[in-house]
Parts: structure tokens; sequence; C-alpha cells
């Protein structure tokens, strides 16, 4: 028994059948007739578990059928559209935003532009939107079908993709853009990310990478706050027990693969490898660039409190400045695209279970592998830091 006016009632229904042709048109149910009527059913390719997270989730199912999956780009797209048809974490885009401006009036007056030149062109500068015009346009066509739609909005950004783009953990992200107040919404915005990439993106999109992306992310989550995590889990278990008797729903099936109840973090070896591997390209980057300030930095843990055990001697900027004139004085330049990114060149030894001994090999143009960084990475401590704990010993050819 419904207790709303009649005009309500029939705008709900209206609402209704929106919905529903919705999720027709995004392939998620199918209307069967039987002898008693017409049943909707959810398609044998949707996970049934799914979740609409927000109101732009139907679109975002649907937006992925856009995508090609032979592209290079394919699981960075899907975390594009993902990110667009969340709310935007307005902190964090005003600070890419307000960086890209930076850069570029250092850019112009370098150049030596004109003060009206400077203003025109910082008028135009954005926080990063990639598919902007893919899904604008996609929008504007769902939109016609589902005209419910168009009470929310779509909100291209790159938050989570511009982190895997540059190999940005949670800290780095937050040191790069300078966001150290807003740490809490850029930590509710991935765990946003987080749950529609596990819940309601369909499982045929769910490629070998776009799961280790989910692992990585998750895991990072999980070591930063572990409660925001914890709390959707819960709550999910509870939903999910509520709409059946027999749901099997529990925390271990939110919480990333691999990720184990003492919660530490080389238990999840998948996520905790592909974290390393990232600290490492941070370093060849680096060397790329020639900024020994950075080097030297990363060279060593990021630690403040007192140690139960010294850590190895790491290179200084003295160190790297050396070692770095050595390199060009035999090759121009360091690679750092896709080739020099392949995990081949980032070789661990896994044998020990207090340090890992890992070798980094250099891409050079003359594609000689001639080069490599020398690092070690302490277990223990990395438990303790939610990261992993580096020390680069040297650079110097293999």
């Amino acid at each position: 028994m419904s207790h709303e006016s009649t005009p309500r009632k029939y705008t709900l229904m209206r609402q209704s059948l929106d919905i529903i042709r919705s999720l027709k048109n995004a392939g998620v149910i199918t209307v069967v007739e039987t002898d008693t009527g017409k049943l909707l059913r959810f398609n044998e390719s949707v996970n049934t578990n799914i979740t609409l997270t927000s109101p732009l989730s139907l679109f975002g199912i649907a937006a992925l059928e856009l995508l090609d999956p032979a592209t290079a780009s394919f699981t960075l797209d899907i975390v594009s559209v993902v990110e667009a048809t969340l709310e935007n974490p307005r902190a964090v885009l005003i600070a890419q935003q307000q960086k890209l401006r930076r850069e570029l009036v250092a850019q112009l007056k370098a150049d030596g532009a004109a003060y009206d030149t400077i203003q025109n062109e910082l008028e135009q500068v954005e926080h990063p939107q990639p598919l902007r015009e893919l899904l604008v346009e996609a929008f504007e066509r769902y939109a016609t079908h589902t005209p419910a739609a168009r009470a929310s909005e779509i909100a291209p950004k790159s938050v989570l993709r511009d982190m895997l783009e540059n190999l940005f953990g949670f800290r780095e992200f937050i040191n790069h853009y300078s966001l150290t107040r807003a740490e809490g919404v850029l930590l509710r915005y991935l765990t946003d990310v987080y749950r529609v990439l596990v819940r309601t993106v369909p499982e045929k999109h769910k490629t070998a990478e776009l799961v280790d992306v989910i692992n990585w992310l998750g895991e990072m989550i999980r070591q930063v706050d572990s409660s925001l995590l914890d709390e959707w889990a819960r709550l999910s278990s509870t939903a999910a027990a509520q709409e059946s008797a027999s749901a099997t729903c529990n925390e271990s099936d939110l919480l990333p693969p691999g990720a184990a109840a003492s919660g530490l973090l080389t238990d999840n070896r998948t996520a905790f490898e592909r974290m390393l591997r990232n600290k490492l390209f941070q370093l060849v980057t680096a060397a790329a660039l020639d900024n020994v300030k950075q080097l030297s930095d990363l060279s060593k843990p990021d630690i403040t409190a007192e140690l139960s055990h010294p850590l190895p001697q790491s290179m200084n900027q003295h160190d790297w400045d050396r070692a770095l004139d050595a390199y060009y004085s035999e090759y121009d330049y360091i690679e750092t695209g896709a080739s020099a990114r392949n995990s081949a060149m980032c070789v661990i030894d896994k044998e020990s279970t207090q340090t890992w001994q890992i070798e980094q090999i250099i891409l050079d143009p003359e594609r000689d592998n001639a080069w490599a960084i020398y690092a070690s990475c302490d277990l223990a401590l990395s438990n303790q830091l939610g990261e992993p704990a580096i020390t680069v010993h040297d650079f110097r050819a293999r």
C-alpha cells in the first residue's frame, strides 16, 4: 500500500519505467515473457552482485561499451569512465588546475610572453578531463532515451588516472599537488572509485590489468585508512543479508584480492610488488630529468620514527651527480616510455623474508640495457610505513 498522492504515484511510476528502460538499454536486464506475465532478469554476462552506487552508474556501464579493448589505454579509459560518473572532489581538481596554471605561467614567462597573453592563456586552463568529448556526446545520446539522467551531470576528471599515469602513491599525489589539508577528500574519493570498480564495472571488462589496478588501489586505501573499506564491507554485508537469507556477501569479497586479515602490506604480494615497481620507476623518471634532489629524496625511506635497526647507506645528491655524469657520457638520454615500464626491467630477488634486492634496468637509446639502479627493500619497515621502504645503493653499469 502506498500513501503517496495520486500525482506522486504517477511520477514515481514514470521514474520506475525510466530506470527499467535504462537497465535494458545498458544491457543489464532482459524482459522475459512467461505464462504469468513479464519478468525482469539479469543478463548472464552481468554480475548479479552489481551495485549502482551513483545516479550515473547506468550511463557508466553503457559508456564502457564505447571503449576499444585493443587500445593500449583501455584500462585507463575504463577508469576515466568511472571517474566521470562520480562527484567532483573539488579541492583536488582545483589543486590540479592551479598546478597546471603555475607551470604554464613559468613557461610563458620564460618564452617572453606579454602579460595579456599570459592572462588569456590562463583562462583556458582547466583540470585534466580525459575522454571529455566522447563522454559528453555519449551522455547527450543516453539522456535522450533516459530523460531522468539529466538530473545529474557528467563530470570527466583525472584523479586515479593521474596517479596511474604518473606512478603516484597516495602520499606522492598529496605532495605533488600540495593537498595536505585535503587528504580526507582524496581518500574518500578514491574509496568511491574503488567501490565502483569492484561492484559496478561488469566482469567482462575486468581485464587482468584492471584487476591489478583494483588490487593496488584497494591495498593503498587500506594502508592509509582501513576503516573506510571495513565500514563499506560491513554495510554491504548487512544490506546483502537483508536482501536475501541466502546471500553470501562477506567482508573478504570487498577487500583487495590477496589482502590478509593481519593487514600487513607485504602479505598482499600483487599490490606490494606493483607499489615497489612504481617506486623504482619514479627513480627512472627522475634520472631521465636529471633531478638529483628528487633522486636523493627517493633513495631512502621517508621516516620520522626511531628505527629498531639501522638502514643501509643510501645515495645522496653528490652520488647521483657523479653516476648520472658517467651514464650521460655514454648515452644521450633515458627512455621512460612503455618499454621502459615493462615489469621485466625491474628484477626483484624475493628469496629473503627480510630484505628484497632489486635491479631496475635502464632502457637506453641503443637498447643495450647496460645500466641499472640497485636497491633493497626492507619488508618489516614496509609493513610499518604502509608503503615500500626502499634504499638505493648504486646506479652503475651492470
